[in-house]
């Protein structure tokens, strides 16, 4: 099976030959609420999480009552980074189709594991539009310099305010609304732990 790396569950995942059933809802939180967003580049007293990211971009695509699958597709669109870390898109172009090669193929295991490979497909560009258009309201959160970037194109999500929660409560706020998201679709809720 080759080489693997020990989950936050104790368990063992296999990155280059990933396998949903070794997918769980309680490593991806965690590995995303201790993955901080933009190669840790902010202010040092601003600590920002990928998990965090995910929430704010689910909570608002809640308000433009996307469907459930939607949701979920929502808040796990980065979920392959709980596994891999958070590269900044400059270095994934940089690093090329080894790491996109990768990449794809855990959160495709993410995505069947959850049964939301259709709807990720189908929101996928919708999805990236949330993403490009919260790295307004990041930006302005938690950087301390400014500099104009490539996507200073796109309005911020409106209403969404960054409060740059630390692990422990980025990863409760990511489950409880994965949790919400899969009572409400009638999902199947997979067990977690804080």
């Amino acid at each position: 099976a080759g080489q693997w790396m020990q989950t936050s569950l104790g368990g063992r995942f296999f990155p280059l030959d990933p396998r949903p059933k070794e997918v769980h809802i309680s490593d991806i939180a965690n590995g995303l609420a201790l993955d901080c967003r933009y190669a840790g580049q902010g202010a040092v007293d601003r600590y920002y999480s990928v998990a965090e990211h995910s929430f704010h971009m689910t909570c608002y695509a809640q308000r433009l009552s996307w469907p459930p699958g939607a949701l979920l597709s929502t808040l796990l669109h980065d979920a392959a980074e709980a596994y891999l870390n958070d590269l900044p898109r400059a270095v994934k172009r940089a690093v090329g189709t080894g790491y996109t090669w990768v990449e794809g193929r855990v959160q495709a295991a993410v995505e069947q594991k959850f049964g939301i490979e259709q709807e990720a497909k189908e929101w996928k560009s919708k999805i990236k539009i949330l993403d490009n258009r919260i790295i307004a309201n990041e930006k302005a959160a938690i950087m301390r310099h400014l500099q104009p970037w490539a996507f200073d194109q796109y309005a911020p999500l409106d209403g969404v305010i960054i409060h740059c929660w630390n692990p422990p409560q980025a990863k409760k706020a990511f489950l409880e609304l994965y949790q919400s998201i899969c009572v409400a679709g009638n999902l199947n809720i997979e067990g977690y732990e804080l």
